[in-house]
C-alpha cells in the first residue's frame, strides 16, 4: 500500500523552508513556540493543509491525523471541516487533564469517536474528564524485539530516573523511594538523568535525605547516552504520577532493565514491580534483585504502522 505523508508542524523547527524527511515531505510554519505568533502561524498551517489537499490525484484517499488534542487537533479539524476529509488526533500527553479544558471542551460525540488513545490509563482519565472515550486505543510499539534476558547480577549496582525535572514526574517520591532502599544496600548508587525547573529543590532535598553521597544529578544529556547508562544500570525507577504512555519505561525495558513504577502509563503492560508509596516501590526494588521475569504485552513498530493504516483507511460507518 503505497502512502505519501506531508508533515505541518506549528512551532518546530524554526524555519518557514519545507524540507524532507524520511520519504515525508514537511511544511514547517515556523511558529517558534511564541504567542505573538500563534494566530498567523494557525492560519498559515491552516492554508497548507488545504493547498497540499488540493494537489493530490481526485482518487487519493486522504485522512488528517493530528499529533496532540490542542491547536494542532484544532486546525486539522478546520480543514476537515472544510474539505470533508476524515481527521483523527493521537492523544499524545497530558492532553486529557483538565488543563486542557479549553480543547477539551470542544470535542463533539464524532470527534471522540475519533481520537485515539496510545493506553487504556490515558484512556481512563479521558473518561473521567469528559465523561467519554477514545475511539480507537493503540500503544506506541517497542522499538526492537526484546533481548535475551540478562542477569541482574551483571549489571552495576545502579539505579536509574529519566525524565524531565518536573512536578508530574515526581522525583521527590523517587529520592522518598531511595532513602527507604539504599540504607540496607549501600552497595548501590543512582542516577537522575535530566533537567528541569525542580533541580535545584531536589538537590537540596537529597542532601537532607542523607543521599548525596548515592544519587547523582546529570543535566539533559543525548538519547545515546541515556540507552548507554541503560545498558549499564540495573533497575528503572519511575515515580510519576501521571503518563500517557512512558516510552521511557518501554525503552527501559528493552535495554535489559527491571522497571519499578508507579501504575500510569503502560507500566502495568511491562511489569509487576508496581507501588504507589515509597514504601511500596522500596519494596519493590528490593524484588527487583531477584526478579527473573520480562512481562511485555507491548506490538512492535511495524505492527502498530499496520493498526494505524487500518483505523485510518477504514470505510466510514
Amino acid at each position: 500500500m503505497g502512502i505519501q505523508v506531508d508533515i505541518i508542524t506549528l512551532d518546530y523547527p524554526f524555519t518557514s523552508v519545507p524540507y524532507h524527511w524520511h520519504d515525508a515531505h514537511v511544511w514547517p510554519c515556523n511558529g517558534r513556540n511564541q504567542k505573538s505568533r500563534k494566530v498567523l502561524t494557525l492560519l498559515k498551517a491552516y492554508q497548507i493543509g488545504l493547498q497540499q489537499s488540493k494537489t493530490l490525484p481526485v482518487e487519493s484517499q486522504i485522512v488528517i491525523l493530528s499529533c496532540w488534542l490542542g491547536w494542532a487537533s484544532f486546525v486539522g479539524n478546520q480543514i476537515a471541516q472544510k474539505t470533508g476529509l476524515k481527521h483523527y488526533t493521537i492523544l499524545m500527553g497530558q492532553d486529557v487533564l483538565r488543563s486542557n479544558r479549553l480543547h477539551l471542551s470542544r470535542l463533539s460525540n464524532y470527534r471522540f469517536q475519533h481520537l485515539i488513545a496510545v493506553s487504556a490509563f490515558q484512556n481512563e482519565w479521558l473518561k473521567k474528564n469528559t465523561g467519554h472515550s477514545a475511539g480507537q486505543i493503540i500503544p506506541w510499539g517497542l522499538p526492537k524485539s526484546l533481548p535475551a534476558f540478562t542477569s541482574i547480577e551483571s549489571r552495576q549496582n545502579l539505579i536509574l530516573g529519566v525524565g524531565n525535572l518536573i512536578p508530574v514526574k515526581n522525583w521527590d517520591k523517587w529520592l522518598d523511594t531511595l532513602a527507604l532502599f539504599l540504607p540496607a544496600h549501600p552497595e548501590f548508587k543512582a542516577i537522575l538523568i535530566g533537567a528541569g525547573p525542580q533541580k535545584a529543590h531536589l538537590e537540596q532535598r537529597s542532601r537532607d535525605l542523607g543521599l548525596s553521597g548515592f544519587v547523582t544529578f546529570t543535566d539533559s544529556i543525548s538519547r545515546a547516552e541515556v540507552i548507554a547508562c541503560m545498558k549499564q544500570a540495573r533497575i528503572l525507577l519511575h515515580t510519576a504520577d501521571y503518563e500517557s504512555f512512558g516510552f521511557v519505561l518501554a525503552e527501559g525495558l528493552v535495554e535489559g532493565l527491571k522497571i519499578v513504577s508507579t501504575p500510569v502509563g503502560i507500566a502495568s503492560k511491562l511489569s509487576d514491580l508496581l507501588g504507589n508509596t515509597p514504601t511500596e516501590l522500596a519494596n519493590c526494588l528490593e524484588e527487583a534483585l531477584h526478579h527473573t521475569s520480562q512481562k511485555a504485552q507491548l506490538p512492535t513498530m511495524m505492527e502498530v504502522a499496520d493498526q494505524y493504516i487500518q483505523v485510518l483507511f477504514q470505510a466510514e460507518n
